[in-house]
């Protein structure tokens, strides 16, 4: 799947068949939803905190934990739009959209 581009909907759809599979996704609820997504957060601070000076040999090393971490906090945000039944294409155009409104672009 390396530089395949994958469409939102179905990138939604492979992480809610994998947490159903796995069943992953008995008990999920908006406020346990966000607060993993906040936990994950921490853990990818965690990565790069207090490091100091980082080296390229450093960095190489924290590209896997790095990658990880943002693969758990996506798999959770795309968790709770789906339990919230919201398009996150959607939701992701409409703040980009207020962001360049308000003047602030990415």
């Amino acid at each position: 799947m390396k530089n395949e581009f994958i469409t939102v909907e179905k990138l939604a759809r492979i992480i809610h068949d994998y947490r159903h599979d796995e069943h992953l996704d008995k008990k999920d609820n908006k406020d346990d939803l966000i607060k993993a997504i906040t936990v994950e957060a921490g853990e990818l601070l965690e990565c790069i905190l207090f490091r100091g000076e980082v080296y390229d040999w450093e960095y190489r090393l924290q590209q896997d934990s790095i990658q990880k971490e943002l693969a758990d906090i996506l798999i959770y945000c795309f968790s709770l739009a789906h339990h919230m039944k919201w398009d996150v294409e959607k939701i992701i155009r409409d703040k980009i959209r207020y962001n360049k409104e308000r003047g602030r672009e990415y």
